[in-house]
């Protein structure tokens, strides 16, 4: 089985991957890591150097050429929102995804400066900007097989995928 994790920048979703991976033993891995790693670049020089349609692109070559089983991939904010990767992930594995409010987003990430698309922004700026960018990524992100709320501890989101999880496997059990 594949679990995918998506959602916006700051929801946890590397966080949680890493220990939901752990406790059911599966591989774990980030998209943005391994375009990084693939590139030998950051992706705030990626877009700076070759765009954002690149970067896109690079994303949606990796959702298709993913043949691993039994690994949670923590997706970047952007990537089930162009192209047809959205769709890719739902035929691919089980897709997450992981909800929070702008204000959280903000408070988890205000301090980073790894964020290409929002670097050097006021607070109330950033809470503007995420707040639309979530309303025009929702569409895409509630396309997910499930919907888990991100706001309390990573621990406890761990907890709640964990639980929608042994309910998939207990339904599939008894079709």
């Amino acid at each position: 089985m594949r679990i995918f994790l998506t959602g916006m920048m700051g929801s946890g979703k590397s966080t949680v991957g890493k220990m939901l991976a752990e406790r059911m033993d599966y591989e774990f891995t980030d998209t943005d890591t391994r375009i990084e790693n693939q590139e030998q670049r950051s992706i705030s020089e990626i877009f700076e150097n070759s765009g954002e349609n690149y970067f896109r692109q690079l994303e949606k070559d990796l959702i298709s050429n993913l043949l691993t089983e039994n690994i949670v991939v923590a997706t970047g904010g952007g990537l089930p929102c162009f192209y047809d990767n959205m769709q890719s992930l739902l035929t691919r594995g089980l897709v997450f995804y992981m909800a929070v409010k702008p204000e959280t987003i903000v408070d988890r990430i205000s301090s980073l400066n790894d964020r290409p698309l929002l670097y050097g922004m006021e607070r109330q700026v950033l809470l503007t900007y995420l707040t639309d960018l979530l309303e025009s990524r929702k569409k895409y992100y509630e396309r997910a097989h499930f919907t888990v709320d991100a706001e309390p501890s990573p621990q406890e989101v761990t907890e709640s995928i964990l639980r929608y999880l042994h309910e998939v496997r207990y339904l599939h059990r008894i079709r």
